[in-house]
């Protein structure tokens, strides 16, 4: 007759700790997963209006070569910019944080 392999109760422990751990693994690289394809989206997204705005200001708005250069650089730089002046207002205003947790 062969004898069952009885589990311990510091065996069950230890295996539920890492199949808990293994999920919050797998969430974890999920949502980088998540963040890098949104930043890439970003990014893809500003490059992809910045190219296209001299065309725009050039042939449709028909604006010089030099003013179509100005509109972009203007662009790019309030791109920059205005996070930073936003975060500011709205950490001032509603408190550290606040804006982001509630």
């Amino acid at each position: 007759m062969k004898k069952s392999a009885k589990i311990t109760p510091l065996e069950k422990a230890e295996s539920l700790a890492e199949e808990k751990e293994n999920r919050s693994n797998k969430i974890i690289l999920l949502s980088v997963i998540c963040i890098l394809i949104m930043e890439l989206c970003e990014r893809l997204t500003y490059y992809s209006i910045t190219a296209n705005l001299v065309l725009f200001a050039k042939n449709k708005l028909k604006y010089d070569n030099s003013i179509s250069s100005y509109i972009v650089q203007i662009f790019s730089g309030m791109s920059y910019v205005l996070p930073i002046i936003g975060g500011y207002i709205s950490d001032s205003i509603s408190g550290k944080f606040n804006a982001l947790y509630g």
